[in-house]
Formats: structure tokens, sequence, C-alpha cells
């Protein structure tokens, strides 16, 4: 059974910062010389003394010594302490992860970082880890960097040698500076001996060995050979390729698995965003549209600019206005509005923003709420509209 978060209020006198209960009654006493208290985790605070920090319970009991320079959330049930050493003019600073409890988990670390709501990444003698949150590691000291990939995946680079001189400029997946693995959750070395790895996509990822590159997902099975000068995956099976010779570079090609040209240069697109549902976003002729995964036009290029406004719709920008995009390339709304905002349960919140002038003393911004299919639910009379509880509900104000 969980434990009932109790009520507290702050009070102040003196300078000093004290608590009371709900019916008045002082809990912890200004006479302790807090100078601030700030909530913790369910029924622990962070409070001040003499520039030192220390946690203490709702019940006033100190749950840790004023030893810390500062304390801060770290997440549900767990805090960050910092504490300074100063050597004359240098000030080296080191970290410490506690319990709800006041008590170390593990500490000495010159950094403390949060990776996952189950990891954290830890330095020390500038060499990285992962650290549950219980403080046990689960890999040595062995990298330079840690990054996390996505859920249960991690990227780990070790310098193998150092960077060139200050002015030689090396483009990041050509640097064989430092060599990458990718870990799993228990930071196990699924695969590695990559110089770059970039962000994941549809659980893929361009990877280079020598300044070349290719595709390969969280396994390290190669999807598409390391052979090209960069290739980008778009999602759902389009790679966007770059050539060696930078004036094949000017239109964006688009090929599939097979390396197979699905969207040649000659189709003249600038650019070409990730796809979903067979659909990307593309600028052309200086306009923003909606392609297939062919590069056929869907819509008009005729956009200023064109945004993922969720669910699969999009948000069109035309100029100061905007309006919502079905994926097949029809709009939603018939007229524009200043401002549209993300689709949920088939729902989105529209608006215009109407100015300060002589005679409308404040600026304005009224809201509307709309359905997927056009239906216009609420007109522009709304002053606040906002989604509730965990978007299952609109909260709105009228005047």
């Amino acid at each position: 059974m969980s434990e009932e978060k109790k009520i507290r209020v702050p009070f102040k006198k003196n300078d000093n910062v004290g608590l009371k209960d709900e019916n008045g009654n002082v809990i912890v006493s200004t006479d302790l010389g807090y100078s601030k208290i700030l909530w913790g985790a369910k029924n622990t605070a962070l409070v001040c003394k003499d520039q030192k920090w220390a946690l203490i319970d709702l019940d006033g009991n100190l749950l840790c010594a004023f030893i810390y320079d500062n304390i801060d959330r770290f997440c549900e049930n767990r805090f960050k302490a910092t504490t300074k050493i100063v050597d004359g003019y240098y000030t080296s600073r080191y970290y410490s992860l506690l319990d709800e409890k006041g008590n170390v988990i593990c500490d000495d670390y010159s950094e403390l970082l949060t990776v996952t709501d189950k990891t954290a990444k830890v330095c020390k003698n500038n060499k990285w880890a992962i650290i549950d949150l219980n403080g046990s590691l689960l890999c040595d000291f062995l990298y330079d960097r840690i990054e996390f990939l996505c859920e249960g995946y991690y990227k780990a680079g070790i310098v193998v040698n150092h960077q060139p001189k200050l002015g030689n400029l090396i483009v990041e997946y050509a640097d064989t500076s430092i060599v990458y693995s990718i870990l799993d959750e228990k930071c196990n070395t699924v695969c590695g001996g990559y110089n770059y790895l970039s962000e994941i996509c549809d659980g893929e990822i361009t990877a280079a060995i020598n300044g070349r590159c290719g595709i390969i997902d969280l396994k390290g099975n190669i999807i598409i050979p390391l052979e090209h000068k960069y290739v980008q995956p778009l999602g759902e099976g389009h790679y966007l390729l770059s050539y060696d010779k930078p004036n094949d570079n000017f239109w964006s090609t688009v090929i599939n698995r097979n390396g197979e040209i699905m969207i040649p240069a000659r189709m003249k697109y600038r650019e070409i965003l990730q796809f979903k549902n067979g659909v990307a976003r593309a600028y052309q002729n200086e306009k923003w549209g909606l392609i297939d995964d062919h590069g056929n036009h869907i819509c008009n290029f005729e956009y200023t600019f064109i945004d993922d406004c969720g669910k699969g719709y999009y948000r069109v920008v035309k100029g100061a206005k905007k309006n919502v995009m079905r994926p097949n390339g029809t709009l939603v709304l018939n007229e524009w509005y200043n401002d549209v905002y993300n689709v949920e349960k088939e729902l989105f919140i529209f608006g215009n923003t109407i100015k300060k002038t002589k005679d409308n003393p404040k600026t304005r911004y009224i809201r509307g709420v709309a359905n997927t299919n056009g239906a216009i639910l609420f007109p522009t009379v709304l002053e606040n509209v906002w989604w509730v509880e965990n978007n299952e509900a609109l909260y709105a104000q009228i005047g």
C-alpha cells in the first residue's frame, strides 16, 4: 500500500522558513534556521542551512547531514547531491546518488546524468559507465562517451587517437578518432568497430567505418553495405543517398534496401524528410508539399512549411496562416488560422490572434475546436482551451 502524501504549508519568519500541517500546527520550526525548503519526492523535502543542503521528511526529521553544496531531485525517489572542493582558483564538483531516506547509494563521481528511468551514466577519471538506480555498475569505466540510442540500447565510444589540430575540420562520419559499439540494456556489447553511429530511425542506424557509410540494425546486421559517402534512413525502407561527387548531391536521391532508386535526382527535390505510411514531406522549387514513396506529388507544392501535426496529420503553413492537412493532401479546414495544434482523439485546437489596437487594449488569443472531418465543434470564442487527463478531455474557458 502506497504511503499517503502529507500536506505541508511553508511559512516564513525572520528570513527563515518552516512548515505547518493543514491545521496550522508547526511541523518544522523557523528556529531551525532553514533559509530554503523545496519539495523533494513524496514525503521528503530539500532544506538549506548556512549554504549547505540536506534532506528532511515531512515530519521534520533530518535524513542526512548538512554536508552538500546542492541537492536536486534526480528521478523518482532519488536525489543528486553535489559536493564542491576548492583548490586555489580551481573548483571540483563530485556527485552522489541518494535515496529518499538520505542514504548514499553511490558517490565520488565527477558527473552523474540521467539516461533512462532505470539507469544513469557516471564519469570517473574522465571515463564513463552506466549504473542502475541502486548504484550497481552495468559496465566498467571504459568509454569516453555514452549516449542513449533507444529503449534497451546505448552507443558507447572509445577515443583511439587524438583529433587533428584545430582548423582541420573532419565531417563526423569521416572521423576515425573514435570507435563506437552498441550496448544492450545490460551493457553487453552487441556489435562494434564503427567510427560513427547516427540517431535511430525505425530501428535502423547510419554506421560508418573508415569514412564509408551504410545502414545497420540494432543487432549490427547490415541492411545497406558500408560503401557510400553517406546514407540516411528515412523510415519504411527509404534511404537518402549521398554521392562522392558534390554536384551529384544538390538534388535528393532516395533508394530502397536493394539499392534501387525510388526517387531519382532528376525529380529535383531539394529536401525529403521521413516517411510515414508511405507519405513524406518534401521541398521543391522553394515550396513544401507531400509526396509518395516514388516522388509523386500528393498535394500542390505551395506551402511555406509543413510540420508533423500528430496522428498522421500535417500542419501546413502559408505565410502567417496555418491549416491541417490529411495524408491524402486534402485540407481539413475551409478557413486558415494563425494557429493550429496537434491532433488528439481526431480533434485539434485552432485559433487566431487579435492584436492590441486603439480599440482593442489587450492582445487576445481566441481558440476553437475542430474534428479532423472538418466539422467545427466550437468556433473561435474560447479564451483558453487545453487537453487534460492524459489527453482524454478538453478544458475550455469563455471570456
